[in-house]
């Protein structure tokens, strides 16, 4: 891990891994090489309102993988039940279609997995449901978040699918990275078309699916979910972080947003702070919103070019821009500003 990628500082629940702790922290030994160098005892992992760092949750991981095999993680079935994931299980479950769910999952995952992103990448036949890691994160402790990613993905679109000409054996899998035993385990257990060495990690579905109707659909309940996440936004990227400085909370904000353009308006108010004084408190810390909005639209153009599955226009319109014209300058900027 990158002790300065400020990513690795933002909060999030200790659910996932007292799941994790309940199933393997069966000896006095496990037990303590699982919370090594995590700053946690088990009294704290055990508290329902405790809070972790995306550092101390990836730490855990990389103690878990030195004391177990690969495939460990895919014995601890209790992350794939929706209510792992607080109110964005809710929120996915009660919405309309299955469409809308992935869209919740779009927007808001990154709440109980602060270093994910999930994206929709949809196409006229097939659309691709895309996982990203955004924080600098050691590859083994990244296949553990998303082999659970990937399969809580498959879970919920199976649970929504429920007719026989929508069977999961219809679903094609990418997985980023290198081939490895862990990522064979992964696609074993997935049991479908699996391509390794991605870009990023995909689940491909059928466009047709997303206008397919949850059996779960609740508009009250989903209203409610909905409402709780808002509110855990505006806790976390206005809210306290391990850091003081604005600049890594902007930071954040921009990781966390989804495709398009976020402007300093509503960067300002998602802190809670004017315009005037956002620009003012950055530039004291010798930084600037524009400068931070280059640099997260630079490392979004980057892994989307390197992928090599979106055309030049489709990566424009997902970045914000107006036209290829107006990328093709950024690019220019970013090829010229020093490094």
């Amino acid at each position: 891990m990158a002790k300065t990628d400020p990513r690795l500082d933002m909060p999030m629940t200790v659910s996932h891994m007292r799941l994790v702790w309940r199933h393997v922290a069966t000896t006095p030994e496990r037990r303590a090489a699982l919370i090594d160098g995590i700053g946690l005892n088990a009294d704290e992992i055990e508290k329902t309102a405790s809070e972790i760092t995306v550092r101390q949750q990836v730490q855990f991981f990389e103690n878990a993988n030195r004391l177990f095999p690969p495939g460990w993680i895919f014995d601890v079935k209790e992350l794939l039940h929706f209510s792992a994931y607080g109110p964005v299980g809710v929120a996915t479950q009660s919405a309309a279609t299955l469409g809308d769910a992935l869209g919740i999952l779009c927007r808001y995952t990154q709440i109980r997995t602060p270093m994910a992103r999930v994206s929709l990448r949809r196409g006229r036949s097939r659309t691709l449901v895309e996982l990203e890691c955004i924080a600098d994160i050691a590859t083994p402790a990244w296949h553990i978040v998303a082999s659970v990613s990937m399969m809580a993905l498959q879970s919920l679109i199976g649970g929504l699918t429920t007719q026989s000409a929508q069977s999961l054996a219809s679903l094609r899998y990418g997985l980023a990275g290198e081939r490895t035993r862990h990522g064979e385990l992964l696609a074993a257990r997935l049991g479908g078309p699996t391509v390794f060495d991605q870009a990023v990690s995909f689940i491909a579905l059928p466009t047709s699916w997303l206008a397919i109707a949850s059996p779960f659909a609740d508009p009250a309940l989903h209203a409610s979910a909905l409402a709780n996440l808002e509110a855990m936004v505006k806790a976390r990227t206005g809210g306290s972080f391990a850091s003081d400085e604005l600049h890594n909370r902007v930071a954040q904000i921009l990781a966390q947003a989804p495709p398009g353009r976020l402007d300093a308006e509503r960067c300002a108010q998602i802190i809670g702070v004017s315009r005037r004084t956002l620009t003012r408190r950055l530039a004291d810390e010798g930084s600037g919103f524009r400068a931070l909005l280059e640099n997260e639209l630079q490392r979004r153009a980057a892994r989307m070019l390197a992928a090599g599955t979106l055309g030049f226009a489709d990566i424009a319109e997902q970045l914000g821009y107006q036209d290829t014209t107006s990328l093709r300058r950024a690019m220019q900027r970013w090829e010229r500003a020093p490094r």
